[in-house]
């Protein structure tokens, strides 16, 4: 997998976009210290970077920025524990479909069930709504 962060290798921008994609992001500070800059523009900096990011401010006064970097369904999933369960289960009713004990039972739910796991993978937290319609879905499958 290609590095989000477009900044030529060895250079100061390339160091503060690896610092944005960082959990814990970086703060002005932390980007004048690792480059001796006097002073920095983590923005202009993150565009540099070819990085889409987020400024919050910690405690009411520390200001960090983080890089916002465009997941896969696979990471998604690996990242939401609650998303990994249900596809474990839609799997195991996948099985008993593809096994023929469902199949008269699933065969008017198959397009459902097949949009309802595209959604749960485009999504990297899931809603409420989204939690409940997967759950009564996996409910009527294995019944």
């Amino acid at each position: 997998m290609s590095s989000p962060n477009k900044a030529k290798v060895g250079t100061k921008a390339h160091l503060i976009g690896q610092m944005l994609l960082r959990p814990e992001g970086v703060n002005r500070a932390e980007a004048m210290e690792a480059t001796g800059w006097p002073s920095v523009s983590i923005p202009q900096q993150a565009e540099l970077c070819g990085l889409k990011y987020d400024c919050r401010t910690i405690n009411g006064r520390e200001k960090r920025y983080f890089a916002h970097v465009e997941l896969t369904a696979a990471e998604k999933a690996k990242r939401n524990p609650a998303v990994t369960k249900l596809i474990g289960q839609v799997k195991a009713a996948v099985a008993e479909f593809e096994g023929g004990r469902l199949a008269i039972r699933i065969a008017d739910r198959a397009g459902e069930l097949y949009w309802m796991v595209k959604r749960l993978l485009e999504e990297a937290e899931m809603s409420e709504e989204l939690r409940f319609d997967a759950g009564r879905l996996i409910s009527r499958i294995e019944r």
